[in-house]
C-alpha cells in the first residue's frame, strides 16, 4: 500500500505511469462519469461519484491482476488497509471483476484520509475499503486507475 501526495507519484512509478498522471491532472469535480482507456486493458481509469457512509456499511476488497490507484477529485473519504491474510472471504474471487469481497477486520492495519491532491495505491496483497465517511457522510468524486501488474513491476526495474 502506498499513500502520498500526487507530486510524489513518479517516486513510486517512475515514468511508466506518466500517462495516468497526466490524465489525473486533467480531471476535476465536474469530470464526467465513465471508464476511460489509457492503454487498453493494461491501464484504464474509472471516474465516478458516491456518498460516503459509516464503516459498518462497507466491506474490504482485493484484486489479483490489477493494482488500484485511487484519487479523490472532490470531498474526502477514509480508506482502510489490511493485509489479505486472515480476512474472511465473503464471496469467491471473480476473475471477470478481478475482485474478491472480504469481511472487515476488527481493527484495520492502516487508515488514510483521501482528499484532493493525494493518492493511494493498493497491490494484490492489500485488502482495502473505501467509501467511509470522514467527519460525516458526504458526496465525493473520485478516479480509480486499474493498472495491470506487469506495468508496475516494469516501473520498479
Amino acid at each position: 500500500m502506498i499513500t502520498d501526495v500526487v507530486e510524489n507519484w513518479s517516486q513510486y512509478f517512475g515514468d511508466r505511469l506518466d500517462d495516468a498522471l497526466e490524465f489525473l491532472r486533467k480531471l476535476d469535480a465536474s469530470s464526467p462519469d465513465g471508464e476511460f482507456q489509457i492503454r487498453g486493458s493494461d491501464l484504464f481509469a474509472r471516474v465516478f461519484g458516491y456518498h460516503t457512509r459509516p464503516r459498518d456499511q462497507n466491506n474490504m476488497e482485493a484484486h489479483r491482476r490489477y493494482i488500484d490507484i485511487q484519487a479523490v477529485l472532490s470531498g474526502a473519504e477514509i480508506l482502510e488497509w489490511h493485509p489479505l491474510e486472515g480476512l474472511t472471504a465473503l464471496s469467491p474471487y471473480s476473475p471477470d471483476k478481478d475482485a474478491i469481497l472480504l469481511g472487515r477486520p476488527e481493527r484495520p492495519q492502516g487508515l488514510t484520509v483521501l482528499s484532493p491532491g493525494r493518492f493511494a495505491a493498493y497491490f494484490p496483497q492489500d485488502a482495502h475499503m473505501g467509501q467511509i465517511a470522514f467527519c460525516a457522510p458526504e458526496p465525493i468524486r473520485k478516479v480509480v486507475f486499474k493498472v495491470a501488474l506487469p506495468l508496475v513491476q516494469a516501473a520498479k526495474s
